[in-house]
């Protein structure tokens, strides 16, 4: 009889973007759509369903070491995986697929373990797949649910980083776990109202963080403090989440989108896209705000406004949209 499925959900960055690499929070937010896993007694073969995909088994078995599992145990080739979620139309959308379904494996394969320890084993499995690029947030954000406020103990960015934004100072209730210091269950100011609009292209957030580094090494003063200058709104955001300030955090939402662009002048990126930029535009004339979400590069923009104001419908005629909040 086949085991109950499982999932985990995909995530969109709020805050914290690549400024996270170097030490700063990031808020990140579990969205509805999920990576399903499910275990079939008498399958034969390891499947993906829900998108044109090779089975590649490298996720599941970089799941399977990290649980102490031998790649070739018979459970392996009973397991399905639905990314069919995070998909529109055949275009994969940037939410985060491979984290959630890291999540969603070792929910499947080791269903007893809390979010903690689901992540701490999960934050291995990806990390390992990557090639120990990525901060985690997505994972977390998978393991976890909800908000979060995430950020690394240790800088994955090149040396020297003493100019990068490093806080130091826990947070109550904040967890330890691996390389990681984690916020759970965070609640968004209770008058914003926020939207994610799917600006049309993938981003390659491998390539990004690649044009990040090649920049950080041509000029590490520029660089780094942009990064602190995202790092310090994220943190504004944060606060503004724990004082239910919502006029804080939108203004902090604004403050990022600027700071996104010159990153993206920084390093030659086109974190800010030309569809983002239109957005923005209209988005103003509504009464709203917007901000990419993670990369950049024509995933998803996030459009916020005071919850109290008439929403800006115009914005999302016509879009694929996330409700977040």
């Amino acid at each position: 009889m086949p085991a109950p499925a499982v999932s985990a959900p995909a995530k969109l960055f709020l805050f914290g973007e690549y400024a996270v690499l170097g030490g700063a929070r990031a808020l990140v937010h579990a969205t509805k759509r999920r990576v399903t896993a499910s275990l079939t007694p008498g399958q034969h073969a390891y499947r993906v369903v829900g998108a044109d995909l090779s089975s590649s088994l490298a996720l599941p078995c970089a799941a399977l070491s990290a649980l102490h599992l031998p790649t070739d145990a018979d459970v392996l080739r009973e397991l399905t995986l639905d990314v069919g979620d995070l998909y529109e139309g055949g275009q994969k959308l940037g939410l985060g697929s491979s984290a959630a379904s890291t999540v969603a494996i070792i929910k499947a394969l080791a269903p007893h373990l809390s979010p903690a320890q689901t992540f701490d084993v999960a934050h291995r499995a990806h990390r390992a797949l990557q090639g120990g690029r990525g901060s985690g947030a997505d994972v977390a954000s998978s393991a976890f649910g909800g908000t979060i406020a995430y950020r690394l103990t240790t800088s994955s960015l090149p040396a020297p980083v003493d100019l990068l934004p490093r806080d130091l100072q826990g947070r109550e209730g904040e967890a330890h776990i691996a390389d990681a210091a984690i916020l759970p269950a965070l609640q968004l100011p209770s008058d914003l109202k926020l939207t994610a609009v799917w600006t049309g292209e993938p981003a390659s957030s491998v390539s990004f963080i690649k044009g990040l580094t090649a920049a950080w090494h041509k000029d590490f003063e520029a660089v780094a403090s942009t990064l602190q200058a995202l790092g310090h709104q994220a943190e504004r955001a944060l606060d503004a989440c724990l004082s239910d300030d919502t006029a804080l955090w939108l203004d902090a939402l604004a403050q990022a989108d600027q700071g996104m662009e010159r990153l993206g002048d920084i390093c030659d990126l086109p974190i800010t896209t030309p569809a983002h930029r239109r957005l923005r535009e209209q988005a103003r004339t509504l009464g709203a705000l917007v901000k990419p979400s993670g990369a950049g590069g024509g995933d998803f923009s996030l459009v916020a406004w005071h919850r109290s104001h008439p929403a800006p419908s115009a914005l999302f005629t016509d879009a694929i949209t996330l409700d977040l909040h």
